[in-house]
Protein backbone atom coordinates (compact mmCIF):
# COMPACT_ATOMS: atom_id res chain seq x y z
CA UNK A 1 0.00 0.00 0.00
CA UNK A 2 1.46 3.34 -0.90
CA UNK A 3 1.74 5.96 1.76
CA UNK A 4 -0.83 8.85 1.76
CA UNK A 5 0.43 12.01 0.19
CA UNK A 6 0.36 15.53 1.52
CA UNK A 7 0.43 18.77 -0.40
CA UNK A 8 2.50 21.79 0.60
CA UNK A 9 1.84 25.16 -1.04
CA UNK A 10 4.68 27.65 -0.98
CA UNK A 11 3.34 31.11 -0.29
CA UNK A 12 6.48 33.06 -1.13
CA UNK A 13 6.28 33.78 -4.85
CA UNK A 14 9.21 33.33 -7.15
CA UNK A 15 10.86 30.42 -5.32
CA UNK A 16 12.23 27.64 -7.52
CA UNK A 17 12.35 24.04 -6.32
CA UNK A 18 15.21 21.64 -6.99
CA UNK A 19 17.47 22.04 -10.00
CA UNK A 20 17.52 25.21 -12.06
CA UNK A 21 17.82 25.20 -15.85
CA UNK A 22 21.29 24.26 -16.99
CA UNK A 23 21.95 21.97 -14.04
CA UNK A 24 22.80 24.63 -11.46
CA UNK A 25 20.97 24.51 -8.17
CA UNK A 26 18.32 27.14 -7.66
CA UNK A 27 18.36 28.95 -4.36
CA UNK A 28 15.61 28.81 -1.76
CA UNK A 29 15.66 31.79 0.59
CA UNK A 30 13.12 32.12 3.39
CA UNK A 31 10.60 29.96 1.57
CA UNK A 32 7.50 29.75 3.76
CA UNK A 33 5.52 26.56 3.22
CA UNK A 34 1.91 25.99 4.23
CA UNK A 35 0.70 22.40 4.38
CA UNK A 36 -2.68 21.33 3.15
CA UNK A 37 -3.66 17.74 3.93
CA UNK A 38 -4.95 15.76 0.96
CA UNK A 39 -5.59 12.12 0.17
CA UNK A 40 -4.50 12.35 -3.44
CA UNK A 41 -1.57 13.98 -5.17
CA UNK A 42 -0.73 13.13 -8.73
CA UNK A 43 3.04 13.19 -8.50
CA UNK A 44 6.01 14.20 -6.39
CA UNK A 45 8.04 17.33 -6.70
CA UNK A 46 5.72 19.52 -8.78
CA UNK A 47 7.79 22.59 -9.55
CA UNK A 48 7.20 26.05 -8.22
CA UNK A 49 6.84 28.90 -10.68
CA UNK A 50 9.23 31.82 -10.92
CA UNK A 51 8.19 35.42 -11.43
CA UNK A 52 6.55 35.94 -14.81
CA UNK A 53 8.40 38.88 -16.39
CA UNK A 54 6.12 41.28 -18.24
CA UNK A 55 6.92 42.59 -21.71
CA UNK A 56 9.45 45.38 -21.95
CA UNK A 57 8.07 48.88 -22.32
CA UNK A 58 9.83 49.16 -25.68
CA UNK A 59 7.72 46.29 -27.00
CA UNK A 60 4.44 47.94 -26.06
CA UNK A 61 2.60 50.34 -28.41
CA UNK A 62 2.03 53.84 -27.08
CA UNK A 63 -1.73 53.85 -26.95
CA UNK A 64 -1.84 57.53 -26.03
CA UNK A 65 0.17 58.76 -29.00
CA UNK A 66 -2.86 59.88 -31.03
CA UNK A 67 -4.74 61.34 -28.10
CA UNK A 68 -5.09 65.00 -27.19
CA UNK A 69 -2.44 66.44 -24.83
CA UNK A 70 -3.23 65.79 -21.15
CA UNK A 71 -2.53 67.95 -18.16
CA UNK A 72 0.70 67.35 -16.24
CA UNK A 73 -1.27 65.89 -13.35
CA UNK A 74 -2.96 63.37 -15.62
CA UNK A 75 0.34 62.62 -17.34
CA UNK A 76 2.00 61.80 -14.01
CA UNK A 77 -0.93 59.60 -12.97
CA UNK A 78 -0.82 57.79 -16.29
CA UNK A 79 2.94 57.31 -15.99
CA UNK A 80 2.58 55.78 -12.53
CA UNK A 81 -0.15 53.45 -13.75
CA UNK A 82 1.93 52.40 -16.72
CA UNK A 83 5.00 51.79 -14.52
CA UNK A 84 2.97 49.59 -12.21
CA UNK A 85 1.65 47.61 -15.17
CA UNK A 86 5.16 47.05 -16.49
CA UNK A 87 6.55 45.70 -13.18
CA UNK A 88 6.88 41.89 -13.00
CA UNK A 89 3.90 40.42 -11.19
CA UNK A 90 4.15 37.21 -9.16
CA UNK A 91 2.10 34.28 -10.33
CA UNK A 92 0.47 31.92 -7.90
CA UNK A 93 3.00 29.31 -6.83
CA UNK A 94 2.23 25.78 -7.85
CA UNK A 95 1.86 23.06 -5.22
CA UNK A 96 4.80 21.12 -3.83
CA UNK A 97 3.62 17.56 -3.65
CA UNK A 98 5.35 15.57 -0.96
CA UNK A 99 5.41 11.95 0.10
CA UNK A 100 6.03 10.44 3.50
CA UNK A 101 9.28 8.69 4.31
CA UNK A 102 10.73 7.44 7.58
CA UNK A 103 14.27 7.69 8.93
CA UNK A 104 16.22 4.55 9.80
CA UNK A 105 18.89 6.36 11.81
CA UNK A 106 19.27 9.67 13.64
CA UNK A 107 19.46 11.80 10.52
CA UNK A 108 21.12 15.18 9.95
CA UNK A 109 19.06 17.89 8.27
CA UNK A 110 21.16 20.33 6.23
CA UNK A 111 20.30 23.72 4.73
CA UNK A 112 21.70 22.56 1.38
CA UNK A 113 22.80 19.38 -0.38
CA UNK A 114 26.13 18.78 1.33
CA UNK A 115 28.06 18.97 4.58
CA UNK A 116 29.46 22.37 3.64
CA UNK A 117 26.01 23.78 4.38
CA UNK A 118 24.54 24.56 7.79
CA UNK A 119 23.47 21.67 10.02
CA UNK A 120 19.90 22.62 10.93
CA UNK A 121 18.89 19.79 13.27
CA UNK A 122 18.96 16.04 13.72
CA UNK A 123 15.86 13.92 13.25
CA UNK A 124 15.39 10.93 15.52
CA UNK A 125 15.48 7.46 14.02
CA UNK A 126 11.95 6.48 13.08
CA UNK A 127 10.76 10.05 12.47
CA UNK A 128 8.48 10.82 9.56
CA UNK A 129 9.78 13.23 6.92
CA UNK A 130 8.21 14.67 3.79
CA UNK A 131 10.25 14.36 0.58
CA UNK A 132 9.62 16.48 -2.50
CA UNK A 133 10.97 13.95 -4.97
CA UNK A 134 13.90 16.22 -5.93
CA UNK A 135 17.46 15.02 -5.33
CA UNK A 136 21.00 16.37 -5.68
CA UNK A 137 23.23 13.34 -5.98
CA UNK A 138 22.97 11.43 -2.70
CA UNK A 139 20.87 14.18 -1.09
CA UNK A 140 17.08 14.17 -0.95
CA UNK A 141 15.13 17.41 -0.66
CA UNK A 142 12.65 17.46 2.21
CA UNK A 143 10.28 19.91 3.83
CA UNK A 144 11.21 20.57 7.46
CA UNK A 145 9.47 23.21 9.57
CA UNK A 146 8.12 25.01 6.52
CA UNK A 147 11.53 25.14 4.80
CA UNK A 148 13.17 23.18 2.00
CA UNK A 149 16.10 21.20 3.44
CA UNK A 150 18.25 18.19 2.56
CA UNK A 151 19.00 14.79 4.09
CA UNK A 152 20.94 11.74 2.92
CA UNK A 153 18.52 9.71 0.83
CA UNK A 154 19.97 6.32 1.75
CA UNK A 155 18.63 6.59 5.31
CA UNK A 156 15.00 7.00 4.27
CA UNK A 157 12.51 4.16 3.76
CA UNK A 158 8.98 4.12 2.37
CA UNK A 159 7.33 2.06 5.11
CA UNK A 160 7.01 2.90 8.80
CA UNK A 161 7.38 -0.78 9.72
CA UNK A 162 10.73 -0.96 7.94
CA UNK A 163 11.96 2.03 9.91
CA UNK A 164 10.77 0.52 13.18
CA UNK A 165 12.62 -2.68 12.42
CA UNK A 166 15.85 -0.77 11.78
CA UNK A 167 15.45 1.35 14.92
CA UNK A 168 14.58 -1.55 17.20
CA UNK A 169 17.63 -3.59 16.22
CA UNK A 170 19.36 -4.41 19.49
CA UNK A 171 22.89 -3.18 20.11
CA UNK A 172 25.40 -5.98 19.97
CA UNK A 173 27.64 -7.05 22.84
CA UNK A 174 29.50 -9.65 20.80
CA UNK A 175 33.28 -9.29 20.40
CA UNK A 176 34.31 -7.15 17.44
CA UNK A 177 35.50 -9.11 14.38
CA UNK A 178 38.33 -6.58 14.01
CA UNK A 179 39.85 -7.93 17.20
CA UNK A 180 39.87 -7.35 20.94
CA UNK A 181 43.14 -5.42 21.26
CA UNK A 182 41.23 -2.12 21.52
CA UNK A 183 39.52 -3.39 24.67
CA UNK A 184 42.77 -3.54 26.63
CA UNK A 185 42.51 -1.09 29.52
CA UNK A 186 38.90 -0.15 28.79
CA UNK A 187 36.20 -0.23 31.42
CA UNK A 188 32.96 -2.14 30.93
CA UNK A 189 31.01 0.77 29.46
CA UNK A 190 33.71 1.80 27.01
CA UNK A 191 34.03 -1.83 25.94
CA UNK A 192 30.26 -1.97 25.41
CA UNK A 193 30.44 1.14 23.19
CA UNK A 194 33.28 -0.39 21.16
CA UNK A 195 31.44 -3.65 20.54
CA UNK A 196 28.14 -1.98 19.76
CA UNK A 197 29.63 0.50 17.29
CA UNK A 198 31.72 -2.25 15.69
CA UNK A 199 28.57 -4.28 15.03
CA UNK A 200 26.45 -1.35 13.86
CA UNK A 201 29.15 0.15 11.62
CA UNK A 202 31.24 -2.76 10.31
CA UNK A 203 32.96 -0.53 7.76
CA UNK A 204 34.80 1.30 10.58
CA UNK A 205 37.93 -0.56 11.64
CA UNK A 206 40.07 2.05 13.41
CA UNK A 207 39.59 2.94 17.07
CA UNK A 208 41.53 4.60 19.84
CA UNK A 209 41.17 3.17 23.34
CA UNK A 210 43.38 3.33 26.41
CA UNK A 211 46.18 5.92 26.60
CA UNK A 212 47.80 7.95 29.32
CA UNK A 213 45.67 11.10 29.39
CA UNK A 214 42.22 12.24 30.47
CA UNK A 215 39.31 9.85 30.43
CA UNK A 216 41.35 7.51 28.21
CA UNK A 217 43.76 6.89 31.08
CA UNK A 218 40.81 5.93 33.27
CA UNK A 219 39.50 3.51 30.64
CA UNK A 220 36.31 5.51 30.22
CA UNK A 221 36.83 6.91 26.71
CA UNK A 222 36.85 5.60 23.16
CA UNK A 223 37.80 7.34 19.91
CA UNK A 224 36.03 6.12 16.78
CA UNK A 225 38.13 7.08 13.77
CA UNK A 226 35.64 8.35 11.21
CA UNK A 227 34.90 11.65 9.48
CA UNK A 228 32.33 13.45 7.38
CA UNK A 229 28.66 12.59 7.43
CA UNK A 230 29.49 9.04 8.52
CA UNK A 231 30.93 10.55 11.67
CA UNK A 232 27.65 12.28 12.38
CA UNK A 233 25.84 9.01 11.88
CA UNK A 234 28.03 7.36 14.48
CA UNK A 235 27.84 10.31 16.90
CA UNK A 236 24.06 10.41 16.74
CA UNK A 237 23.76 6.63 16.96
CA UNK A 238 25.80 6.61 20.17
CA UNK A 239 23.97 9.62 21.57
CA UNK A 240 20.61 7.94 21.03
CA UNK A 241 21.82 4.93 23.06
CA UNK A 242 23.63 6.86 25.78
CA UNK A 243 21.54 5.39 28.60
CA UNK A 244 21.88 1.85 27.36
CA UNK A 245 25.65 2.08 26.85
CA UNK A 246 26.54 4.20 29.89
CA UNK A 247 27.67 7.19 27.81
CA UNK A 248 28.14 10.57 29.49
CA UNK A 249 29.31 12.70 26.53
CA UNK A 250 29.93 12.58 22.79
CA UNK A 251 32.19 14.98 20.88
CA UNK A 252 32.39 15.37 17.12
CA UNK A 253 33.21 18.13 14.60
CA UNK A 254 33.80 20.75 17.31
CA UNK A 255 30.42 20.05 18.91
CA UNK A 256 29.67 18.35 22.20
CA UNK A 257 26.63 16.61 23.64
CA UNK A 258 26.40 15.68 27.32
CA UNK A 259 23.84 13.85 29.41
CA UNK A 260 23.80 16.69 31.96
CA UNK A 261 22.81 19.24 29.32
CA UNK A 262 20.99 16.93 26.94
CA UNK A 263 18.15 19.41 26.50
CA UNK A 264 20.53 21.84 24.78
CA UNK A 265 21.42 19.36 22.05
CA UNK A 266 24.77 19.70 20.30
CA UNK A 267 26.75 22.67 21.64
CA UNK A 268 29.64 24.42 19.91
CA UNK A 269 33.16 24.11 21.33
CA UNK A 270 36.13 26.45 21.20
CA UNK A 271 38.65 26.10 18.40
CA UNK A 272 41.55 23.96 19.62
CA UNK A 273 43.67 24.53 16.54
CA UNK A 274 43.76 21.31 14.54
CA UNK A 275 41.36 18.92 12.86
CA UNK A 276 42.16 16.18 15.38
CA UNK A 277 41.96 18.48 18.40
CA UNK A 278 38.60 19.72 17.16
CA UNK A 279 37.40 16.13 16.65
CA UNK A 280 36.77 16.37 12.91
CA UNK A 281 38.50 13.06 12.19
CA UNK A 282 37.04 11.00 15.02
CA UNK A 283 34.08 10.68 17.36
CA UNK A 284 35.09 10.87 21.02
CA UNK A 285 32.87 9.02 23.49
CA UNK A 286 33.19 9.32 27.26
CA UNK A 287 31.43 6.80 29.49
CA UNK A 288 30.61 6.58 33.19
Amino acid sequence: MSAPLATAAVVAAGIALGDAPGGSESTVADAGVVFEATDAAASLGAGLVDLDARANAADRPDRGADRAPATKKKQRAAARKQQTARAPQPRTAGPVRTQKRWTTVDLNVWSGPGEQHELITVLDAGDRVLVTGRTRGIWAQVVHEDQLRYVKAEYLVTERAEAREAVSAATSSAPCPHGSSVEGGLGSNATAVYRAVCAAFPDISSYGGYRGDGEHAAGRALDIMVSGDRGWQVAEWVRARAGELGVSEVIYAQRIWTVQRAGEGWRSMEDRGSSTANHYDHVHVTTY
